[in-house]
């Protein structure tokens, strides 16, 4: 092959990390840290599970990541957004968790209908 070939031919490097999230330009990377405290890489600041929701809902591209393990927690971290949520802000109550747990079958939707 010839010089001019090679700087055409793309180039392909396996993903070596497929279990450790992408980072891009337009994400805010929180990492949580074993005492369950969330941090900002973008900001050096800790914040909690409330900011990370006003981020979202300004439109931002959040991703959690465990720091010791390096996975992504995004969407454990956001279901607990949700469910702390709920409780703080509903009728909530054991009976009605019950009936959800009694439906579930690994699909929220399903399980919410009843």
């Amino acid at each position: 092959m010839n010089e001019q070939a090679l700087m055409t031919q793309p180039t392909v490097t396996p993903d070596i990390n497929k279990n450790q999230p992408k980072e891009s330009h337009d994400q805010v990377v929180i990492k949580r840290y074993q005492n369950r405290k969330l941090y900002n890489t973008e900001t050096s600041q800790y914040l909690t599970l409330d900011e990370i929701a006003g981020l979202i809902k300004d439109g931002r591209d959040v991703i959690v990541v465990d720091n010791k393990t390096k996975q992504d927690i995004t969407t454990k971290t956001l279901i607990t957004y949700c469910c702390d949520q709920e409780l703080k802000n509903s009728e909530t109550n054991s009976s009605n968790l019950k009936d959800i747990i009694k439906n579930f079958n690994g699909k929220w939707s399903e399980a919410l209908k009843g």
